[in-house]
């Protein structure tokens, strides 16, 4: 093919090329979640927002359903209309079937955009999570067992606890800490160390003898960090730092985001010298990690940690299930941590 050959095939193909191009399926019309929140309360009204953009100038419907175990358990749309390079927002408000109590169940969602009679135009499929209100319901034997004790002035975490029938001895003297060896500690949401100089040191003491210390988020919570050795039972064999994707470490369905009005973080521990010592201090969400894990070894493979957790359970703990149930998971971690060494020997 000589090159005036070429020249006259490039020339009657380039327009076929164009329209081509124009005439391909594109994504024109996409659908976004705004917020990531998954986890939902059952027999509660549930809202999302979708977010939907367009290219082109769209009017269709958005259509959305809720899926499990094969049926259709909602299903409903309503017209939109999206201008050239706009977008739009469309709030969605649906009540959850029940669940009963301790139960984790899973629901698809389904949300598609287009015109009747036709196919969607774009579409999102994601997973939600319906919780039962209490998740520690038919355990009140095995939390018994862990002789979960609680030191908090404030009472807040108190009448949490209380609500869901939730056992535990109150500790209303810092002394009591020192008799503790075994059990379960856990320092309630906002208790204001400062108020109480020696906590910190008897923490760390404590989850040194073997105790599984949690310590929820306080202002002014303040910790001196040992050193990491390794060796005899009580000292520290890991030092560890997270931020939010350490819930997944406990269960990858509780959501990294809680609800709309509060982000999961409450506060934070930020690192700081002083004094030849590194301290981790409580600071503002984004300045430090809101979770700080120490974890000491113990005798026959065994071993013990102190928690700190940033993350607002309690502030959270009516509007998102994840709180509740983040704190079975860390109870039954921490229960399997001391069992290993029994079930080795």
């Amino acid at each position: 093919m000589n090159w005036i050959s070429m020249a006259l095939l490039m020339l009657l193909t380039a327009p076929i090329a164009a329209l081509a191009a124009e005439d391909a399926p594109g994504e024109s019309v996409e659908i976004a979640y705004r917020e990531q929140v998954k986890n939902f309360w059952g027999e509660r009204e549930a809202t999302l927002h979708f977010v939907v953009s367009a290219k082109e100038a769209f009017a269709g419907e958005l259509n959305w359903s809720l899926h499990a175990a094969g049926r259709t358990l909602i299903s409903r749309n309503s017209a939109i209309e999206v201008v050239a390079g706009g977008q739009t927002d469309v709030e969605v408000r649906y009540t959850l079937p029940a669940v009963k109590d301790a139960v984790v169940y899973p629901i698809e969602l389904r949300v598609w955009t287009g015109a009747k009679g036709k196919a969607p135009t774009a579409e999102l499929r994601d997973t939600v999570y319906l919780f039962g209100a209490n998740p520690f319901a038919d355990r009140a034997e095995w939390l018994k067992s862990l002789k979960i004790h609680l030191f908090d002035p404030e009472d807040k975490t108190a009448d949490a606890f209380e609500k869901l029938e939730v056992p535990f001895g109150r500790v209303t003297n810092l002394a009591a800490i020192d008799d503790l060896h075994e059990e379960v500690l856990i320092i309630g949401e906002d208790v204001e160390w400062k108020d109480y100089g020696e906590l910190g040191p008897m923490l760390l003491s404590a989850a040194a003898r073997g105790v599984s210390v949690l310590c929820l988020a306080s202002a002014d919570a303040e910790l001196a960090l040992p050193a990491v050795k390794q060796g005899e039972p009580g000292v520290v064999t890991r030092l560890s730092f997270r931020q939010t994707d350490v819930i997944h470490d406990f269960d990858k369905r509780l959501s990294l985001q809680w609800t709309g009005e509060h982000a999961a973080i409450y506060w934070s521990l930020a690192l700081v010298a002083e004094n030849d010592q590194v301290l981790a201090r409580a600071a503002e969400p984004e300045s430090g990690w809101p979770w700080m894990e120490v974890r000491f070894a113990q005798r026959d493979n065994q071993s013990s940690a102190l928690v700190w957790c940033g993350l607002g359970l309690i502030r959270s703990w009516e509007e998102s299930p994840t709180p509740r149930y983040l704190l079975l998971n860390w109870l039954e971690k921490s229960a399997q941590h001391k069992d290993q060494g029994q079930k080795e020997r």
